[in-house]
C-alpha cells in the first residue's frame, strides 16, 4: 500500500463507521472481510448477529479447497452471510487460476 494511504492501516470498527456516516441517511452497512480467513468471516457473522446496524456480510472462502462444497454449506448456515469474495490477485501466479477446475467447482456451488 503506497505510503500516502498509510491513514488506512489501522482496524475500523462500527463506530468508526457511525461516525463517518453521521448525517449522510445511512441505516446500516455490510461488512466485508479483508484477511481472507475463514476465521474473520466466521467472526464478521458473530457480531453482524449481535448488531442490526449490520445488514450482511462478504465473507471469504478458498475456491480452490477440496472441500468446497462442504465449506459453503457452513458458510451458508452462518448469520447475515450474502457473499463471498475471493479475490483474483489472491489466486497466486498460475496464469489460469480463475479458470481451474477446482474454482469453476466453488462457483457452481456458490450458485
Amino acid at each position: 500500500m503506497p505510503e500516502e494511504l498509510n491513514i488506512l492501516r489501522r482496524n475500523f470498527d462500527l463506530e468508526d463507521l457511525r461516525e463517518a456516516s453521521a448525517g449522510a441517511g445511512v441505516t446500516g452497512t455490510v461488512v466485508v472481510e479483508v484477511e481472507r480467513t475463514a476465521t474473520e468471516t466466521r467472526w464478521l457473522t458473530s457480531i453482524s448477529a449481535k448488531d442490526s446496524w449490520i445488514k450482511g456480510v462478504v465473507g471469504w472462502i478458498d475456491l480452490m479447497a477440496p472441500t468446497i462444497q462442504d465449506d459453503l454449506e457452513e458458510l451458508a448456515e452462518l448469520p447475515k452471510i450474502k457473499g463471498v469474495r475471493h479475490p483474483i490477485h489472491a489466486l497466486g501466479d498460475h496464469p489460469k487460476a480463475a479458470i481451474d477446475d477446482q474454482v469453476k467447482t466453488g462457483h457452481r456451488g456458490r450458485a
